[in-house]
């Protein structure tokens, strides 16, 4: 991990807690490295791990695969490592490294979004009232203003930067001093709900959920 370049926005805070204009800044700062990153990352991925990793269905299902085995080293144990990938702070370098690689992932998973769905594009994620001030200021992994996709005919965030961070995480919630429950974050279970929310064109009609486990790639 020692050479993986470094995800350097301009402004490492939470961009949730940010001015609007500081938010644009670091949006602005990831539009233009993220294709050089994504380029690296799957070079990494295939010289490291021997993982070919193509902007295609088999590419997602093999870096689920890979995030499944490998991705749970990429972030640290304790109770407020959360708050390292939220703020960026402390500096993602020496045993912090691997979460340059989470926003890479993130970047993977909506490019490849992005190639099946032309119409969605990278925008900021906000919520339901279109604000990316997040006033609750909880560190879940993403906030609002991160890098996320757009395009959607209703409200749909694809939540990249979150279920990449959860994915390595494992999910995992201390219930208690001894007892955990984990739950699994499948990438492909994410682009397939993206991809059938895309498809739905008519703002009038109902936008009906389901399982989205068996739909194509």
């Amino acid at each position: 991990m020692a050479g993986y370049p470094l995800y350097e926005p301009p402004n490492k805070a939470a961009e949730g807690s940010l001015p609007f204009r500081k938010i644009e800044e670091n949006f602005s700062y990831f539009m233009n490295v993220r294709l050089e990153r994504l380029a690296f990352f799957r070079r990494w991925l295939s010289d490291r791990f021997g993982v070919k990793a193509a902007l295609n269905g088999e590419g997602i299902l093999a870096l689920d695969k890979w995030a499944d085995r490998y991705s749970g080293g990429l972030v640290l144990d304790g109770c407020d490592e959360s708050e390292v990938f939220t703020t960026y702070r402390p500096d993602w370098t020496d045993e912090r490294r691997g979460y340059n690689v989470l926003v890479d992932v993130a970047i993977f998973l909506g490019e490849y979004l992005i190639s099946k769905r032309p119409q969605l594009d990278w925008t900021l994620l906000r919520d339901v009232n279109g604000t990316c001030v997040d006033e609750k200021e909880e560190p879940i992994g993403s906030t609002l203003g991160r890098p996320d996709l757009g395009g959607c005919v209703f409200y749909h965030p694809a939540g990249l930067f979150q279920g990449v961070y959860f994915k390595a995480h494992g999910s995992r919630y201390r219930l208690g001093n001894r007892r955990r429950t984990r739950a699994v974050v499948s990438f492909a279970w994410t682009c397939r709900e993206s991809l059938h929310a895309a498809d739905h064109r008519d703002p009038r009609a109902p936008f009906i959920f389901g399982d989205y486990s068996h739909g194509p790639l």
